[in-house]
């Protein structure tokens, strides 16, 4: 949940979906980042959005805070394409070159085979910061914001972000 606003991620995500119905928006994308990611993802299967995407997205660990009496665990609801509506084109987006997000990548493809995978060419964690230090941010959102279909296809990669090879959801890499 969102403090002040939600306790859970199904009540955000009801809340989400009565505002796009009352405010009659073109489009619905659910977005998070870190361990935001994969709670994106689960929110936009849930709503039946245009588009969900992850940057850097890790599955729910246990910190050693976790462990402390006064801290309450409560229910998580796994990810998984079995509850979505519709199609929804699921985007994931992850530093190539860091071995935990490429463990956690591989742990969601597992889950989601579907997904649209799209590589960051960096050891960082902090693709964002990686692709903003470089220039490359706004195009970056151009693309995975954008009215374009993201699939998995040359075709909708910028021009600065193209693949060092041929281009599949498994291989493209952005400097």
């Amino acid at each position: 949940g969102i403090q002040g606003y939600s306790k859970s991620l199904l009540e955000t995500s009801v809340r989400i979906k009565a505002l796009s119905e009352a405010r009659s928006y073109r489009r619905l994308i659910t977005y998070g980042t870190s361990m935001g990611g994969f709670p994106a993802l689960r929110a936009g299967l849930w709503l039946g959005a245009d588009r969900a995407i992850s940057i850097g997205g890790w599955f729910c660990t246990h910190p050693p805070r976790l462990m402390q009496p006064s801290s309450e665990i409560g229910a998580f609801d796994l990810l998984c394409d079995c509850c979505q509506r519709g199609h929804v084109p699921v985007v994931t987006v992850f530093a190539a070159r860091n071995p935990q997000d490429a463990e956690q990548q591989a742990a969601l493809r597992a889950v989601l085979p579907d997904c649209i995978e799209l590589k960051i060419d960096s050891e960082s964690h902090n693709v964002i910061h990686h692709l903003d230090g470089r220039g490359r941010l706004r195009s970056f959102y151009e693309t995975i914001f954008g009215e374009a279909d993201v699939s998995p296809a040359p075709s909708w990669l910028p021009a600065e972000g193209k693949p060092s090879q041929s281009y599949r959801s498994s291989t493209n890499l952005w400097q």
